[in-house]
């Protein structure tokens, strides 16, 4: 009988020590990607914008009175030599503002896992002066390549006066 209830209370004492293990909670870390591959309308070079966005940690200036709209787009982001594929979540930050009073208008920001070739956007914004913090949530599950979504902002300059511009950086969190 002794023997029994000795391997009972050891019994519980086992169970409350494993049901502690998965109550720990478990520690997620943000890997923050940085784009390393860049597209405007004003045909800047990449190393350029790159140059401002990372290094300068600065807004990259998009005129919008080209036609149909002014746009940047980052194609490549990178880490490091992170893995990314026990990826949680994955959240795109676009700071921007524009020019007030010229025209700046219907700005769309968006994203694409197919190389470009679709984008899903949110928007329109209009014309503001304060920095903007959009946040977009890529979708789970993560199938394909987080360093290859495509992010991009455009806008039109529906004045065609003095020419409005954009004024945008991007950084990607990624939850791990």
């Amino acid at each position: 009988m002794k023997n029994k209830l000795a391997l009972l209370c050891v019994l519980i004492i086992f169970i409350i020590i494993i049901s502690m293990f998965f109550m720990i909670p478990k520690t997620t870390s943000t890997l923050h990607l940085m784009p390393i591959e860049a597209i405007d309308s004003d045909a800047n070079p990449s190393s350029d914008i790159i140059q401002r966005i990372v290094w300068e940690n600065d807004f990259e200036d998009v005129t919008l009175k080209e036609r149909p709209f002014g746009y940047i787009i980052i194609k490549e982001w990178d880490d490091g030599l992170s893995d990314l594929s026990n990826a949680e979540k994955a959240i795109v930050n676009v700071q921007w503002k524009t020019d007030v009073n010229r025209g700046a208008s219907n700005i769309y920001i968006g994203y694409s896992t197919n190389d470009g070739e679709t984008f899903e956007e949110v928007g329109p914004f209009n014309e503001t002066e304060i920095i903007q913090n959009t946040k977009i949530e890529l979708p789970k599950p993560f199938v394909y390549n987080l360093k290859k979504v495509q992010v991009r902002w455009r806008g039109e300059d529906i004045d065609y006066r003095l020419a409005a511009r954009g004024y945008v950086n991007f950084i990607m969190d990624v939850y791990v």
